[in-house]
């Protein structure tokens, strides 16, 4: 099923149209099942997501929509977005917190599955992207983060990304493992550092 979101929808399920759009992303998500997509209109939202299996969360565009956290983020460990097994993730600017010292961007499952995370800016969180598994963050834009994209225990491609590092310090891309198990493959990503 296609879904939408817009602020200027009747917000009235299953939000099949653009006139019935939801006005929030979760209350879209909290009645989808795997293998919807959801289109979200130009706009800021103002909530944490948190993605469900199979499911395709396409943003208006990077510069107009807007994922805002700031206001929800209270520990190290809160997500502005959350990402889980077999999931698109596309077109949004997701603030995470207001500097960072606390939050992380995007969180694509640590344990499993086949995610995409594309055309997206991450700003101000401790990582702007966290790839688990076999996740792909492609040609994402990460700015204001401790961490630009942080690799553990996986197979990820992370290809054609743009990090300006400007937390001295800070690492534009973090890879560890528990084990020698894994094979990430980094490719043609641009770094900008006041660091190391």
């Amino acid at each position: 099923t296609i879904r939408y979101v817009s602020h200027t929808g009747s917000n009235t399920p299953p939000y099949t149209t653009w006139a019935t759009a939801a006005d929030s992303i979760m209350e879209c998500i909290n009645i989808s099942v795997f293998g919807d997509t959801i289109y979200v209109a130009n706009g800021t939202y103002k909530e944490q997501v948190v993605m469900i299996p199979g499911l395709s969360l396409i943003g208006a565009g990077m510069d107009s929509c807007v994922i805002d956290s700031q206001d929800l983020i209270t520990s190290s460990s809160s997500r502005a977005v959350e990402v889980t097994d077999s999931c698109i993730l596309s077109g949004f600017h997701i603030i995470v917190y207001s500097n960072p010292d606390l939050g992380r961007g995007i969180w694509a499952d640590l344990g499993n599955g086949n995610n995409l995370v594309t055309y997206n800016i991450v700003t101000n969180g401790i990582s702007g992207i966290s790839a688990g598994y076999n996740t792909e963050v492609y040609n994402n834009i990460i700015s204001g983060n401790r961490i630009g994209i942080y690799v553990i225990n996986s197979n990820a491609l992370v290809r054609k990304n743009n990090i300006y590092m400007d937390y001295l310090g800070g690492t534009g891309i973090h890879i560890e493992a528990f084990d020698f198990s894994y094979t990430p493959l980094i490719d043609s990503n641009y770094i900008v550092t006041v660091g190391d």
